[in-house]
């Protein structure tokens, strides 16, 4: 996805010998590469475990970096893939753009600037749960007095929800009326504005 201050983005690595475990802080789960070996496969998110499937050796590439999934033997890749939302693969070793990252520390963002901006401590205190999710899913609001609304759209950018300001609380349920598939949350407010990536099992 675009670059925004979700913590959808933000990654743990966790060392397990010459290993990493890629954890993500808004779901708590695992990168995993589902012990499918060929390419193109796509990885997956996993609650923790011991498998092989969640070890990833990390390798440099340049200024870059690359990630080499125990099991598969496959390298995390972007499968050049430019829209939101796109899957996230697997593919064998090669030079290709697609499987260099660049990893940007949480402690570097922030020493950008003194002090953290209003906007961004919202941002980060904004919080959408469970995901994905089965009925509905919680929208939690810090603020809910600064956000004009909450817009539910799906991929087409058709709205198929909205939270006007004056229905807007601190916790609110959306897209128990949608669908399954793939859809983006964007809440507007005083303080910009901050959009999730959401999935309707």
């Amino acid at each position: 996805y675009a670059s925004s201050g979700s913590n959808n983005q933000m990654w743990t690595l966790e060392t397990s010998g010459s290993y990493v475990y890629i954890k993500n802080r808004s779901t708590g789960l695992y990168i995993d590469g589902r012990g499918v070996s060929t390419n193109g496969a796509y990885a997956g998110q996993w609650t923790s475990s011991t498998s092989n499937n969640l070890q990833w050796q990390q390798e440099t590439a340049g200024s870059y970096v690359k990630f080499k999934n125990r099991a598969t033997g496959l390298y995390l890749d972007g499968l050049g893939n430019t829209t939101n939302g796109a899957d996230l693969g697997q593919w064998a070793s090669s030079t290709s753009d697609n499987q260099q990252w660049t990893m940007t520390t949480s402690v570097g963002r922030s020493a950008v600037s003194a002090e953290e901006s209003p906007e961004k401590k919202f941002a980060e205190q904004i919080s959408v749960s469970p995901n994905p999710f089965v009925s509905g899913i919680n929208v939690s609001i810090p603020q809910p007095e600064s956000v004009r609304n909450i817009i539910m759209m799906d991929l087409a950018g058709r709205q198929v929800e909205i939270i006007e300001h004056e229905q807007v609380k601190s916790e609110q349920t959306m897209g128990s009326h949608v669908n399954p598939g793939l859809y983006l949350i964007q809440i507007n407010s005083t303080h910009g504005r901050q959009s999730f990536k959401v999935i309707k099992k």
